[in-house]
């Protein structure tokens, strides 16, 4: 991966974001009160669809940006680039924990992270017939926007994580669940 090669493993920081940087970063910010509004009241659907077309406007945001090419290297304009997606990367991870908990703990650990992202959700006896989901709430991730990976050391740069899948498919997929 460009970090790993470009930058010997280590998240760069993002020291002076261009328009473009910004409006990646505010997009991922403003995406936890959407986002969260949405699982609240129990809209996942929708709550994944805007996560993922976030996560649209990053990739977009990626092939305008090119940080691969080799003037952009040469201008250091991929620090920012790079750097700016570590922020979003890591923000982003956040935002898809409730509906891919292994894969969000995958990637975190991928950008350095030890330990878990957050404790994972489980069934609990209630009065209700069909029980109840919970889940230790006050250790873990935090829903908010945070800026932490910048400049850790990634943990295998050659690692794939995960393979790209089609957006319709996962939609299809939750909605199905609706």
């Amino acid at each position: 991966n460009l970090i790993d090669r470009d930058f010997g493993g280590i998240v760069p920081v993002a020291e002076n974001p261009s328009n473009e940087d910004r409006a990646l970063i505010e997009q991922v910010q403003d995406s936890y009160g959407k986002v969260g509004t949405l699982i609240e009241k129990g809209k996942l659907s929708a709550a994944l669809k805007a996560v993922m077309d976030s996560i649209a406007s990053a990739n977009k945001y990626i092939v305008d940006e090119k940080p691969w090419d080799e003037s952009v290297l040469a201008s250091g304009r991929a620090k920012e680039v790079i750097g700016t997606l570590a922020i979003f990367i890591e923000n982003a991870n956040k935002l898809m924990y409730p509906f891919v908990p292994h894969a969000s703990q995958r990637v975190y650990e991928a950008f350095g992270g030890e330990g878990t992202i957050a404790p994972m959700p489980r069934h609990a006896e209630s009065s209700s017939q069909q029980g109840v989901l919970t889940g230790d709430y006050e250790r873990g991730a935090t829903w908010q926007f945070s800026t932490e990976w910048q400049g850790r050391q990634l943990t295998d740069g050659k690692a794939t994580i995960f393979n790209k899948f089609k957006l319709e498919d996962i939609i299809q997929a939750f909605n199905d669940l609706d």
